[in-house]
């Protein structure tokens, strides 16, 4: 059954005899449940605002819904209206929304929506894209969570960071890892297209990947293997056997239980919130 959310935009204007302002986040309400994402990327915001305190803002995002309860303002009319005039922070007057069917969808759907309202448009470049579709599929969740790094750094903040290189000496690269106590390898296989040698290929140098992260780390390390178009492919009988035995975790993309456990891992070790939607 399809759900909707509500959402306004939120920006800063902080001259308020001026029209001058700039967009830094969404907040999404779904009955009477609040949720505020702001960019990932505030440097806008800072150009645009130097005295803008970007911690405090950070702290106010994670911080939204409690504050709300602590105030006791707890409808959606409610804590719009007081969003509309909340200093020079504000949400907009009108309210859109969104329809989705899962959790994974509504990820998607508020980091398409935050690239349309939010996020400043950067120049492209055409390059060859050899990511498989589900790893980006994978990217784009992991980014709508707020989850995802930018840079190899960003490990230490326990985020998950793409394409992480394992060792540089052999040009071993992890689709995604992430650091919480454990080293976290996230290897994706996507079948959804001809299960064929290349495939199998594929397979074994994941089933790799994850061995060799074992020997660099030792007991250091939690395996994960997302697979899509598996379920239904008698052929990759052998490609789940292979990551069951190298994997800690080999999980179906398009089994919801399977992924609502690793998104909650997820959330755990990245000790960032999952996108919470309430029961209907």
């Amino acid at each position: 059954m399809s759900k909707t959310a509500k959402f306004a935009t939120i920006k800063l204007q902080p001259y308020p005899n001026r029209t001058e302002h700039v967009n830094i986040g969404l907040v999404f309400w779904r009955g009477e449940k609040v949720r505020l994402h702001l960019a990932a990327d505030l440097h806008k915001l800072t150009a645009f605002y130097p005295q803008a305190d970007i911690k405090s803002l950070r702290e106010w995002e994670l911080g939204l819904a409690e504050f709300f309860i602590k105030i006791g303002i707890d409808t959606l009319e409610e804590q719009h209206k007081y969003l509309k005039h909340f200093g020079e922070i504000r949400a907009s007057e009108q309210l859109g929304h969104i329809s989705f069917n899962d959790e994974r969808q509504y990820a998607e759907k508020v980091q398409m929506m935050m690239h349309s309202l939010v996020t400043p448009a950067r120049k492209t470049r055409e390059i060859k894209d050899q990511t498989s579709n589900l790893s980006k599929d994978l990217k784009t969740v992991f980014r709508g969570h707020g989850w995802l790094g930018k840079s190899p750094t960003d490990i230490s903040k326990h985020l998950i960071v793409p394409n992480y290189t394992l060792s540089p000496d052999i040009d071993a690269k992890a689709d995604f890892a992430m650091l919480n106590g454990k080293l976290n390898i996230i290897e994706t296989i996507d079948l959804r297209t001809t299960y064929n040698a290349q495939k199998r290929t594929q397979a074994q140098s994941k089933a790799l990947m994850f061995d060799l992260a074992n020997s660099i780390q030792g007991e250091s390390i939690a395996g994960y293997a997302v697979l899509a178009g598996a379920i239904k492919n008698d052929d990759a009988k052998s490609t789940i056997n292979l990551m069951k035995r190298y994997a800690d975790h080999t999980l179906m993309w398009e089994d919801q239980s399977d992924m609502t456990f690793f998104l909650n891992e997820m959330s755990k070790k990245t000790q960032r919130p999952m996108l919470e939607l309430p029961i209907s």
